[in-house]
């Protein structure tokens, strides 16, 4: 874990999972929040983007036939 924590070694998914599951999160929210800390200047609104984003990702898949 400390070499994940240092930025020695990036996690697999797999490895991802496990600690999300540890924190009773998803994983998603921590691939979401690691993203939107990278902009130290506007982390709100990079959240605000990813929601943005999945919701229209969202509309589109159910908009798709089949």
């Amino acid at each position: 874990m400390s070499t994940l924590e240092r930025g020695l070694k990036s996690p697999t998914i797999d490895k991802l999972d496990e600690i999300a599951s540890v924190m009773g999160v998803q994983s998603a929210a921590l691939v979401c929040l690691a993203h939107a800390l990278a902009d130290a200047n506007d982390p709100r609104g990079r959240l605000d983007q990813i929601a943005a984003e999945a919701q229209s990702l969202l509309e589109e898949w159910r908009g798709s036939p089949g």
